[in-house]
């Protein structure tokens, strides 16, 4: 087979050890022919073939971003975007803003409050002060977590949620000294709103899908793995009707909520289902809560709450009974687990599952994941290894927490966000943003697990718990190579022959960076992104040709 595309004079990293560096790559039919010097490649060469000088660019493996709400992140686009709101008074400005421009909107919703910023919160957030801009229709804010909500009387009316509502297992509803609910509902119970409320419409995630994922090309990104669904699965059939009308420019890795199995079971679904573009991947389940809302699951109290451990969210029994449905069809499971002791809990189901002399020789589950474990004894490392357990993690969150992590973690914090130990004892790591937790910008991320430190340099120059930093390389690995490799996918990655050709050209090299100014390599810009071959996206600032 002879070369569409040769791009030659470039720095080519391929990420692939048996040949690392490049100056020139050749594609056909979506693939990469092959890597190495120009010269070498002139035998793929025909009149058709075109040539690209990068002009001396970098060309890197495009970006996965293995942990992502994809949906609901595009659909926040559309929402009262809080997460910048510097007060309490800040965010009621905002939200009476937006109640003011959309009239007609049945329901309002925002996103990304965060009390831990606001001088002026005095320790409660209620209902009331939502219903002094917005008494008639319902308003739900997420917090910047997703594992809070804030809602007006409207939304409690709506849901019929009163004082005589009980709690439902792994979720609170907070209450005054009445018991009366105040408004904040918190983990499990978010869904006693969500249920009763309308939720955005197939249309709505299609029109919103297709505006994000040009968001996501300029940064490189050309891959996600979706954790969960919105509601009885409308994100799956949003993407469904995207690849159907050709309109799905990303790779989706689908994992439907825990909520959806039964539906998936009786579909008969097995591991692999789809193509290269839509696939379905197994389930994600909740071991507990978040970091923000002290509701991750420890194995001692909170700082300064002596009667706080968090909530735990998920039984044995639910865990275990899960882990055997999916292995009857292939299907990997991603639990989400920020606490020590959520992380412990789930390892000790993983063994029990892969150790139970009950079970038929030869079961399987693809690579299971642990999705964020911020927070872990040191034990626990090595047996993410042993028993091949993937720790899915985001970088960017350290930026965020690490005031918090501090204050509510003390002493603990020497284990917490702990790539590098991951990576020492052998653990398969990714990375992916949360979003919409947090934005999906990888080379925020890649700056943050390089470096722990913020962009005002902050904490020091050392930065926080600096053992835990980690090279550039592997932070790209983890965005790329580690994601692929976890999803089953042999021909993604690296820029190998016989791989897709995902690709992108940036403006800086993050090797020289990391050398010489690593905290600058939050400021590397994508020029190009290349899906299979086909560039998707192409920067005003582009200079190749």
């Amino acid at each position: 087979m002879l070369a569409e595309t040769i791009f030659h004079n470039g720095q080519i990293y391929t990420l692939d050890p048996s040949q690392p560096r490049a100056e020139a790559l050749a594609v056909a039919g979506g693939r990469i022919l092959a890597v190495g010097r120009f010269p070498d490649l002139d035998g793929l060469r025909s009149r058709a073939t075109r040539l690209v000088n990068l002009n001396g660019r970098v060309l890197l493996p495009a970006f996965t971003d293995s942990h992502i709400h994809l949906a609901a992140w595009a659909l926040s686009l559309r929402q009262i975007n809080l997460r910048s709101a510097q007060s309490l008074a800040g965010a009621l400005q905002r939200i009476a803003a937006a109640a003011r421009a959309h009239p007609d909107w049945a329901t309002l919703r925002g996103i990304g409050w965060d009390t831990s910023q606001w001088p002026d919160y005095t320790g409660q957030l209620t209902r009331q002060m939502l219903d002094a801009i917005v008494p008639d229709r319902p308003l739900l804010l997420s917090d910047h977590a997703l594992h809070t909500l804030w809602v007006n009387s409207a939304a409690l009316c709506a849901a019929h949620i009163d004082g005589n509502t009980v709690d439902p297992p792994g979720g609170r509803i907070e209450r005054d000294q009445h018991g009366t609910p105040t408004g904040i509902l918190r983990e499990n119970a978010v869904s006693l709103i969500l249920r009763s409320i309308a939720q955005p419409s197939r249309a709505e995630i299609v029109t919103a899908v297709v505006g994000a994922q040009s968001v996501l090309w300029r940064r490189g990104i050309i891959a996600v793995h979706e954790m969960g669904d919105l509601a009885a699965g409308d994100n799956l059939r949003a993407y469904q009707q995207l690849r159907r009308d050709d309109a799905l420019g990303l790779r989706v890795l689908y994992y439907f909520s825990a909520g959806q199995l039964s539906d998936f079971v009786a579909a008969h679904v097995e591991a692999g289902f789809g193509d290269d573009l839509l696939r379905i991947a197994g389930a994600k389940f909740f071991a507990d809560g978040a970091l923000g809302s002290q509701t991750a699951w420890l194995f001692d109290p909170y700082e300064g709450s002596p009667d706080n451990w968090g909530l735990n969210t998920l039984t044995e029994e639910d865990l275990d009974g899960a882990l055997r449905i999916l292995a009857g069809g292939k299907l990997s499971l991603a639990v989400h687990a920020i606490g020590d002791a959520a992380v412990h809990f789930v390892l000790d189901r993983y063994a029990h599952f892969l150790t139970e002399a009950s079970w038929p020789q030869g079961r399987y589950i693809p690579m299971p994941r642990i999705e964020h474990a911020q927070l872990l004894r040191p034990a626990d490392f090595a047996r993410f290894a042993r028993l091949g357990v993937a720790a899915s993690m985001q970088p960017s969150h350290v930026l965020s927490d690490m005031e918090i992590a501090t204050a509510r973690w003390g002493q603990r914090i020497q284990h917490a966000y702990a790539w590098q130990s991951m990576l020492r004892h052998g653990v398969h790591l990714l990375f992916g943003s949360d979003a919409p937790v947090e934005p999906p910008d990888v080379w925020a991320g890649i700056a943050a697990a390089v470096t722990r430190r913020r962009t005002d340099g902050m904490p020091g120059p050392a930065g926080w718990i600096p053992q835990e930093r980690i090279a550039v390389a592997d932070a790209l690995y983890a965005y790329s190579v580690a994601p692929a490799r976890l999803a089953n996918d042999p021909d993604r990655g690296a820029l190998s022959p016989g791989h897709l050709a995902d690709m992108i050209l940036v403006d800086q090299n993050p090797f020289l960076l990391a050398w010489q100014a690593p905290l600058q390599l939050n400021q590397v810009r994508t020029l190009a992104t290349w899906l299979g071959g086909r560039r998707v996206y192409t920067s005003d600032h582009a200079d190749f040709g």
